[in-house]
């Protein structure tokens, strides 16, 4: 947090954690960044206010390394397997962490306007999911992102909630309630944002690369051709995750997107069950959905 208050980009702040060990005090922290003493006590202290604010608020701070790292965000930002489209050092977390290494994990994703077919795709997906184990993974979005993780609670399963804003609050507001019941229900809110940065546009985009990046495989729903979904979709296909498109009905502006992707190749969902079935087998040595430990 230092690094970052200090200007340090992602990718630097990445490389400084890999290539030194871990300073234990302030002016320890001087040499390890390089800096003069003052600029250094200056970033330290105001990393320690952003820990006390965590720590008040029931955030926990994952750094890359750290065994709740997920796996497959760490994975993705190794050298020449990088694909994750922006180094990401820190995570913020709310609730459980175990989802973020779930054994099996699907992001469900799509349109904030779906039509009534999308709705209840959205929410039988997220469901099915929840029933075989899998954890949910979306956005926190209106319409089929908040479909999704309303089914993944009603199959008691665990969510995993991406957010593009400090977890100090919840955007939009209307799904304040899901995201408690969210975390009550075991799942978590997930950021790289520190508490207290507003919700802006371009970082909606950013987060979508760590929605894709957390999961073994994309559900697209329903999503015009020019919505933001397009991003997921995209970075899923760099990131090597498979990638699902609901068979598209009705609507042809809130589907366009749907036509688009399938013919890119993705491939067709029908039914909630063919992505379970077809789902590739784990590699990212996740701990599984079943583990137990929270973080302190």
């Amino acid at each position: 947090i230092a690094l970052r208050e200090l200007g340090k980009k992602p990718k630097e702040v990445v490389e400084f954690m890999r290539s030194r060990e871990f300073p234990e005090s302030k002016q320890a922290f001087a040499t390890f960044a390089r800096i003069p003493a003052s600029d250094a006590r200056n970033a330290y202290e105001k990393a320690e206010v952003v820990l006390d604010e965590c720590d008040a608020l029931g955030i926990a701070v994952i750094v890359i390394g750290d065994p709740f790292y997920p796996k497959r965000l760490e994975r993705l930002q190794n050298g020449a397997q990088f694909a994750l489209g922006g180094f990401c050092p820190i995570l913020y977390c709310k609730g459980n962490p175990a989802g973020l290494n779930a054994e099996n994990a699907m992001a469900v994703v799509g349109t904030r306007t779906p039509t009534a077919h999308g709705f209840k795709m959205a929410r039988r997906i997220g469901k099915t999911l929840a029933e075989k184990e899998f954890a949910v993974v979306s956005g926190l979005a209106l319409g089929c992102d908040t479909e999704g993780h309303l089914g993944c609670l009603e199959g008691n399963g665990v969510g995993v909630a991406v957010l593009a804003h400090g977890l100090d609050h919840v955007y939009p507001k209307a799904n304040i309630k899901l995201a408690e019941d969210l975390i009550d229900g075991g799942g978590c809110l997930v950021s790289e944002y520190r508490p207290g940065v507003p919700p802006a546009k371009y970082q909606f985009a950013s987060r979508d690369r760590i929605q894709s990046g957390l999961s073994d495989a994309v559900v697209v729903v329903e999503t015009p051709a020019t919505d933001g979904t397009m991003h997921t979709a995209d970075f899923a296909k760099k990131q090597g995750r498979a990638l699902w498109v609901v068979a598209p009905q009705g609507n042809k502006h809130e589907t366009s997107g749907n036509y688009l992707l399938l013919e890119r190749g993705a491939s067709k969902l029908t039914d909630p069950e063919q992505a379970i079935r077809f789902s590739p087998t784990p590699r990212h040595g996740g701990q599984g959905l079943m583990v137990q430990e929270t973080l302190p």
